[in-house]
């Protein structure tokens, strides 16, 4: 889910930085996470888009000509970047493409399934938490 704003930064303490993840929602969003099992509290920091925007060679593919990579964040932690300012450039970015300015309804799917998410874990450590979470739970199911 999306964190919205920011958080903490992660540590090299798994379970600390899962409960950082459930208290940002207790205190953001009111949610009431106790009984859940605080490991499998996974943020997009935050907000999907900027998984999308770590790859923007998939996201030229799709939009095709006139899209405009330059006008993309180009920060090495694209969870630093607000989320307004990361919405904007991303918008900056398509505006004049065939498809049009990026809209999470119209577009956010069919971009999700085409980013590489190599691109994604060095510039989203949260998405690197998430995916190596992720294929443990596969590997010992």
């Amino acid at each position: 889910m999306d964190s919205e704003d920011a958080v903490a930064p992660e540590t090299k303490d798994a379970a600390a930085n899962a409960r950082t993840r459930v208290q940002h929602l207790a205190q953001r969003d009111q949610w009431d996470l106790t009984s859940a099992d605080s490991r499998q509290v996974h943020l997009m920091v935050r907000c999907m888009e900027t998984w999308i925007v770590s790859d923007s060679d998939a996201l030229a593919a799709y939009y095709g000509q006139k899209f405009h990579a330059k006008s993309l964040p180009n920060r090495r932690n694209l969870e630093d970047e607000p989320k307004p300012d990361l919405l904007a450039k991303l918008k900056k970015a398509t505006d004049k493409t065939q498809k049009g300015e990026y809209a999470k309804i119209k577009h956010a799917s069919k971009l999700l399934e085409r980013i590489d998410p190599t691109k994604v874990r060095p510039r989203c450590s949260r998405f690197a938490t998430f995916t190596a979470w992720l294929t443990k739970e596969i590997g010992d199911a």
